[in-house]
């Protein structure tokens, strides 16, 4: 099944909210990843539900930003690094991010789950499951990350997640280990029915914002603001 066009590097949304009262004159450069249903692009517009809740947040604080979607997570840290972006999201915590940005408070709860097809006996109590097991992930996300601390041997990450799916059918990964959501979406853009899988939930993360310690060295208050922002949003 053919999948849409992505262009990862040229799309560019500038939001500018309640302009004469913003908070700030220069706008705060997001990065998101290519992660559906959170952010992705269609039509040439970026959307997801982290879209729509950063943009909630942002107008909390009067803040304006813009957005940039980029491939995948390894990625916008990348651009964070290069001091190219101020922050990406939605993102779950690790230590290799921790060491060039802070991470928000939580704007939703991200769940990590194994799927499986349906009839199966692949088991993650197998005890040859780490080893012998081959485990489709989406590319330099977390869920890629914690597959390779806790000492998987037969990763198969890939650069779409909607590719997750059909891999499972076509018998190329026995086993897929993604965020609920993420996994979820892509049976729905393949026009498959959730009930050919299997699902078994491994851990639940928080999902926020990291912020760059660059761009917090220049806006010492941004993070306390960003935070009573989300809290405001999050209680409605």
């Amino acid at each position: 099944m053919q999948t849409p066009r992505i262009i990862t590097t040229t799309v560019l949304l500038m939001i500018l909210i309640s302009g004469a009262h913003a908070e700030t004159e220069d706008p705060i450069r997001f990065v998101i990843p290519s992660f559906k249903p959170y952010t992705y692009q269609e039509n040439y517009e970026l959307k997801g539900i982290g879209v729509d809740k950063v943009t909630d947040v942002m107008k909390v604080m009067r803040q304006t930003f813009t957005l940039k979607l980029v491939p995948n997570y390894g990625r916008a840290l990348k651009d964070l690094t290069k001091n190219s972006a101020d922050g990406f999201f939605l993102a779950s915590e690790n230590p290799e991010r921790n060491q060039v940005a802070v991470f928000s408070g939580p704007l939703m709860i991200n769940r990590w789950s194994w799927f499986f097809i349906r009839e199966s006996p692949t088991s993650t109590r197998n005890k040859h499951f780490k080893t012998k097991t081959k485990i489709g992930t989406f590319l330099h996300a977390n869920t890629h990350k914690w597959l390779i601390k806790n000492n998987y041997s037969q990763i198969k990450p890939v650069l779409k997640t909607e590719l997750l799916p059909e891999m499972l059918l076509y018998g190329r990964v026995q086993g897929v280990f993604i965020a609920e959501m993420v996994f979820h979406n892509a049976v729905k853009k393949n026009n498959m029915e959730l009930i050919q899988f299997r699902q078994e939930d491994e851990i639940s993360k928080p999902f926020g914002i990291y912020i760059s310690n660059s761009y917090l060295k220049d806006h010492p208050d941004f993070m306390d603001k960003l935070n009573t922002a989300i809290a405001l949003v999050n209680a409605r």
